[in-house]
């Protein structure tokens, strides 16, 4: 008699990876507590700079917030943030849209800001209008500074971001934007050394996730 259908053994093929996930293993179980200790006291810092960030000019604080989305840290902070953006958009003298819109505008010739603005540009939906003249604006003067002497590192980071309009995979950006940072003159150590911590716990988590999945 033959054997059903729904009994039938499916042969699937083998992954690509082989067993290569079974067998990693990226740390030792005291290398990564050592990791989470120092990333834990270091995240205290962090957040101490962000809270500090109260006081400084809108450019700043809006450059700090994009630093910390790009290096993937900002899930940590995100109350901070929240309440940094808050104060932005919202003071209690009912002027501050007018004062926004006048500081972008005389921090036009920063390029941090261009690129900020231009990415935060593409979350637009159909009709906004506003959105569609910032992408279309700084598209435009992305692409006149590339044609001028720029800083190495800096006119990567441009031709990146006018090749690549959605930032995709959140890790992978991570990754490539902690390169970028680091060649930054004007980079925050302690900002960096959190987001390579980030960047390696996250790494060791996903890698444990791999291998449970390969078993």
């Amino acid at each position: 008699m033959a054997e059903p259908e729904h009994n039938c053994r499916r042969q699937y093929l083998p992954g690509v990876w082989g067993e290569f996930f079974i067998t990693h293993q990226p740390c030792t179980p005291e290398e990564l507590l050592s990791m989470k200790e120092k990333a834990s006291a270091k995240k205290v810092e962090v957040r101490q700079i962000v809270l500090e960030s109260a006081s400084m000019d809108l450019a700043r604080k809006l450059n700090l917030v994009d630093v910390l989305q790009r290096l993937g840290v900002d899930y940590h902070f995100q109350e901070e943030i929240d309440e940094l953006l808050r104060s932005v958009f919202y003071d209690k003298d009912g002027g501050s849209n007018d004062l926004c819109l006048t500081s972008l505008r005389e921090s036009s010739h920063d390029v941090n800001i261009l690129i900020m603005l231009y990415d935060a540009g593409h979350m637009r939906i159909r009709s906004e209008e506003i959105l569609d003249h910032i992408v279309t604006v700084n598209k435009s003067r992305l692409q006149s500074l590339l044609k001028t002497d720029l800083e190495p590192s800096l006119a990567e980071e441009m031709r990146v971001t006018l090749e690549t309009r959605f930032r995709r995979v959140q890790r992978v950006e991570a990754r490539r934007f902690i390169s970028v940072y680091e060649k930054n003159d004007m980079r925050d150590e302690t900002i960096l050394e959190f987001a390579r911590m980030n960047f390696n716990i996250m790494q060791v988590a996903y890698a444990k996730e791999s291998k449970e999945l390969s078993m």
